[in-house]
């Protein structure tokens, strides 16, 4: 039986909030029609559907006792016994602002038997989803407003009970905490996943973490450049508890811990692409959404002198450097994409099932993720820059809603570069308060360059050769010849770098940011809204 959603796999009459409704099981969607509406549609009061891949859990349901504190019609979850003839579903309602909540559907059978029935149909469909049974949690309780315990506690927790998921949780004592655990822990390839609690330092931590352990394990020298780093089967969930949330905001659209939650509960997943930074022979680190040398090098190391000020601290050193208005001199090389269509001035977003992001996956599939070697052109741009900036997705947060670069893509093979030349302090201003509010492009000023590119190299005017300098020392020391460099969030202090990015190499339990009205988008609203969207 063919219908809307694809093939019928089961249905039949239940009682749903006090009304007798026709519960409908496709292979696509879960729909609960009003008896008597002949009309075929999924845009009104008659039919409330939900996509199956957004179906949370479901659970036999038994009526409680009547108490003087309840409602004498409450249920809660509970063993299916003979005389039990209900069942909860869990499902994605979706509130706003791309924000996620769970909302639980509870139906009433006939009878035990079709409850039976209903529970394992359902449980069927969502065992063939990949989702994650086994997860460890790293929660960082020094980052951002420091309050990641009580977020996973409270909001986090909860919801992967609900979603059956086995948890080790590890609060982190130190600096690397993280890292050394994943690079040692024999047991992580049994788990399903890695969950940080946290902002982009914790994630970027994770994220060299599981890829310097999977190029060990797979005999991949990661020292070379040329060499293709290899994927990691595991998958990295991010819950946003820091200052900015960029990798969070790049890839869900919002810094939200349940929205965040429900995505890895469902087993969401998002390839990205990541950028290995070389420094002669040897790596530096993984990025995958800022590596900024200049001011926002400068500002990230003024506010680690300031943590006691929590998210505020960026503000705060970011105004201190624009005051100084410091540039520094400098070679960059770097190697434009062949591909006409990955360009910087074109009107799209990265979305949800972006086709270009598809499109860069499946000619990743094809050959190497290393794009560094491809062929295309090296241009050479020197002079005194204010800021170099390479973003590998948007970068937008609550203080860039629109992000660094808003047409960037999270997985297209690119990463943009965006030189800021030596220029005044009101139009160095005009810049910020563009690339902060969007009023107009922050990318087209006069002293302002932007490419999309592949790989890029960078020599400063004078080297700094001590890489043992203390961070606090270092600026110092430079003299204001060179800067460092703002790595997600950490600090690389050699200023002469090797970049090459490789396309989607890892994956985030996420899907995309979800297509909003009248947002300039890379895939028909309608789609989207008629395969995601509950009502």
């Amino acid at each position: 039986m063919e219908d809307v959603g694809g093939n019928v796999v089961f249905s039949s009459c239940v009682d749903f909030q006090g009304k007798w409704v026709n519960l409908k099981l496709t292979e696509r969607f879960l729909f609960i029609e009003v008896f008597g509406d002949t009309q075929k549609r999924i845009t009104n009061d008659a039919y409330l559907h939900v996509p199956t891949n957004e179906i949370i859990a479901v659970h036999p349901a038994r009526r409680v006792a009547e108490h003087p504190a309840r409602r004498s019609d409450s249920y809660e979850l509970g063993p299916l016994t003979t005389g039990g003839a209900s069942f909860s579903c869990h499902v994605v309602k979706r509130i706003g602002n791309r924000r996620w909540r769970d909302q639980e559907w509870l139906f009433h059978c006939l009878s035990a038997e079709l409850c039976r029935k209903w529970l394992h149909r359902l449980n069927e469909v969502l065992a063939s989803f990949r989702r994650p049974k086994s997860l460890i949690v790293f929660i960082n309780p020094f980052g951002g407003s420091r309050q990641a315990p009580k977020i996973y506690e409270s909001k986090v927790a909860p919801i992967f009970q609900l979603a059956g998921i086995d948890v080790d949780v590890v609060i982190t004592q130190r600096a690397g905490h993280a890292y050394d655990r994943i690079t040692c822990d024999k047991d992580l390839d049994k788990l399903d996943g890695i969950i940080c609690v946290g902002g982009d330092g914790m994630y970027a931590e994770i994220l060299n973490g599981l890829l310097s352990r999977t190029q060990k394990s797979s005999g991949v020298d990661q020292d070379d450049i040329s060499s293709s780093p290899v994927g990691p089967d595991l998958r990295i969930g991010i819950i946003p508890a820091g200052s900015t949330d960029a990798v969070v905001f790049g890839t869900v659209g919002v810094n939200d811990p349940v929205t965040s939650a429900l995505h890895i509960a469902i087993g969401d997943s998002l390839p990205i692409d990541v950028t290995a930074v070389h420094n002669d022979t040897r790596l530096l680190a993984y990025c995958s959404s800022l590596l900024a040398y200049g001011y926002y090098g400068d500002a990230m190391v003024d506010s680690e002198k300031h943590r006691w000020m929590g998210p505020k601290r960026y503000d705060y050193s970011g105004f201190k450097r624009f005051i100084k208005n410091r540039s520094y001199e400098g070679e960059i090389q770097f190697l434009t994409s062949t591909d006409h269509s990955l360009t910087l001035d074109d009107s799209t977003r990265c979305r949800m099932g972006c086709p270009v992001c598809y499109k860069a996956g499946q000619q990743a599939k094809k050959g190497s993720k290393c794009t560094g070697n491809d062929s295309g052109r090296w241009q050479t741009v020197r002079g005194k820059f204010l800021a170099i900036n390479s973003v590998t997705m948007s970068c937008m947060c609550a203080m860039t809603p629109d992000g660094v670069s808003p047409t960037a893509h999270v997985g297209d093979g690119c990463t943009d570069l965006i030189l800021v030349r030596d220029t005044s302090r009101f139009n160095y201003m005009r810049h910020l308060w563009r690339t902060a509010t969007h009023s107009d492009s922050p990318l087209n000023m006069g002293f302002v360059q932007a490419f999309r590119v592949k790989a890029y190299r960078f020599q400063p005017s004078t080297t700094q050769s001590n890489s043992n300098t203390s961070i606090s020392n270092d600026l110092h020391s430079r003299a204001a010849h060179t800067s460092v460099w703002n790595c997600d969030g950490e600090i690389i202090t050699e200023a002469a770098i090797d970049v090459r990015v490789h396309c989607q190499l890892v994956k985030l339990f996420a899907r995309g940011v979800e297509v909003e009205e009248k947002m300039p988008c890379c895939i028909p609203c309608v789609m989207t809204q008629s395969k995601s969207n509950p009502v």
